[in-house]
């Protein structure tokens, strides 16, 4: 795990010392290697969200929390919901390393051989990869680029508000490919707000 992780634990341990009813949440990419050292350290096993279920965009991933958590519900939207004449995200993302190509433009650009996806949702969004990955293919068969505006919704973020002066879109970009997809998050908060109320109805009982 990275170092950031080590130091998200040294705070949570430091803070649970003085309260030990503080909650926690966590996201990472789904990764079995370190999925069972960031459970032990946690001492919960990981909710395996894709976002794709309230957002047509495939992002896979784990979320470790001591929420007490009832599972996500949506409708599992397709790209056309936000983009319309949308047909399924494309781009060079997921494009086995043996059909990597060089360009004499630009030797270094491997990842060239674009793919359609085949569900009808947008690649994962991240901060790297660059227009390559963040396209889409129309009703017509031609390959689009997807908006920061698009991206903002495809995060559930609302649209414009990264727009923010002095920001490049490049960097909005970027800023949404490392964010979480705010509607799951949201989830979280809702199973919390629940808890919270659960026990102080328990606490009123007891008084």
């Amino acid at each position: 795990a990275s170092a950031l992780f080590w130091e998200y634990i040294r705070i949570y341990r430091g803070i649970k010392k003085h309260n030990p009813d503080v909650k926690f949440l966590l996201e990472n990419v789904v990764n079995k290697f370190w999925e069972p050292l960031i459970s032990k350290e946690l001492g919960v096993s990981p909710h395996h969200i894709n976002s794709s279920i309230v957002i047509p965009q495939n992002r896979d991933r784990h979320y470790w929390s001591d929420i007490e958590y009832s599972p996500i519900q949506g409708d599992s939207p397709l790209l056309n919901s936000i983009i319309p004449g949308a047909v399924s995200g494309a781009g060079s993302r997921g494009v086995p390393q043996k059909n990597w190509v060089k360009t004499p433009d630009n030797p270094y650009l491997h990842k060239q051989n674009t793919t359609v996806r085949p569900d009808g949702l947008a690649n994962c969004l991240t901060a790297a990869g660059g227009k390559l990955c963040r396209k889409y293919q129309d009703t017509n068969g031609n390959l689009q680029l997807i908006t920061v505006e698009q991206a903002e919704q495809l995060q559930t973020v609302p649209v414009g508000y990264t727009n923010v002066p002095g920001v490049s879109d490049h960097q909005r970009f970027k800023m949404l490919g490392n964010g979480w997809t705010v509607d799951v998050i949201a989830h979280f908060f809702s199973c919390l707000k629940l808890e919270i109320e659960r026990k102080e109805v328990l606490l009123n009982m007891d008084s």
